[in-house]
């Protein structure tokens, strides 16, 4: 069910109502009447998953009468990272109540059967054919690959794009977009594909894993504009691949910090960059091997997180 608005008769009715035996908040969801009335009713609130960027802490940081009241009403805040965890002792939790557990998303786990799907849809492409893949993508980021999609066929020919928009509203425009560019296109909805096509489009939900799991190399979506923060990387990293990522990826900084710094990604910082970056992957398979394995390595060491708070709710539930 839906959270209620945050108001105080809304929230004490909605407690009295339900009477949870604790709260457990996702990454940075804080409401102030919401978290007054855990606090009234002894209702323990674990913050979980956190993360607070510099930029938010900021915003959090100019009104502290609202913030340090809101802090101190929860019991845990397991943090992604130590730099995050500093900002919230900074910002007035007190330091008892941090823990750093790491991010739950390292704790993916892949879908049965999403090796062997991959599998069959490389072969439905043409088997040995290149692939470079762009997950979870926003406006303007498929027109930005697509423009580059000549000169990076010319550099490694048989090149096939792969499109996979975010958003099912996009499906129809990113069609165009690579019409309109007179390139031969073609949607999973309508069946395999030929050899001959150029721009592949996922226009499908649930599927991006074994999509992933049948390129060559990964570009991260929502990082390729101003303003856009990016996408989860863990999950390429996962399945082993070369993964590249665009300027802004503020949402996951210190993931890719760790990534890039393991040598299982690279930040691009403009679309020449990546383009080089991709031609220089896609023809050296070693190097897209050193960097999906190093990528696996990350995930496997950061596992764990999942496991530790459930066992803060358990205590905090006193079970």
């Amino acid at each position: 069910m839906y959270l209620p608005y945050d108001l105080p008769s809304f929230i004490n009715r909605f407690i009295k109502s339900i009477r949870p035996g604790a709260l457990v908040i996702i990454e940075t969801e804080l409401w102030p009447n919401l978290l007054a009335c855990c606090d009234q009713h002894d209702l323990p609130v674990v913050l979980a998953n956190a993360r607070m960027s510099e930029r938010s802490a900021r915003g959090y940081g100019k009104v502290p009468a609202l913030t340090r009241p809101m802090l101190h009403s929860l019991n845990i805040v397991a943090v992604q990272n130590p730099t995050d965890g500093q900002r919230f002792i900074e910002l007035g939790l007190p330091t008892g109540r941090l823990k750093v557990t790491g991010s739950v998303k390292f704790d993916v786990t892949l879908p049965e059967g999403c090796r062997q799907n991959g599998t069959a849809l490389r072969e439905q492409w043409g088997g040995s054919r290149p692939v470079l893949a762009l997950a979870s993508s926003h406006p303007t980021e498929d027109e930005q690959l697509l423009d580059i999609y000549p000169a990076l066929e010319e550099a490694i020919p048989g090149l096939l794009l792969l499109l996979i928009p975010r958003h099912p509203e996009r499906f129809e425009p990113v069609t165009n977009a690579a019409r309109s560019r007179h390139l031969r296109v073609h949607r999973r909805t309508n069946g395999p594909a030929s050899n001959d096509t150029q721009i592949y489009v996922a226009d499908t939900m649930g599927e991006m894993l074994n999509m992933l799991t049948a390129a060559d190399v990964v570009v991260m979506g929502g990082s390729l504009y101003s303003g856009g923060g990016g996408h989860n990387p863990i999950e390429p990293a996962a399945l082993g691949k070369a993964t590249l990522i665009g300027a802004d990826h503020i949402n996951f900084t210190s993931i890719v910090s760790e990534l890039v710094e393991a040598g299982a990604m690279a930040v691009c910082e403009s679309l020449p960059a990546l383009q080089e970056e991709a031609i220089r992957l896609l023809k050296d398979s070693t190097a897209r091997e050193v960097m999906g394995k190093n990528g696996l390595d990350v995930v496997e060491t950061n596992r764990g997180a999942v496991t530790q708070l459930l066992e803060l709710v358990k205590e905090q539930l006193k079970i």
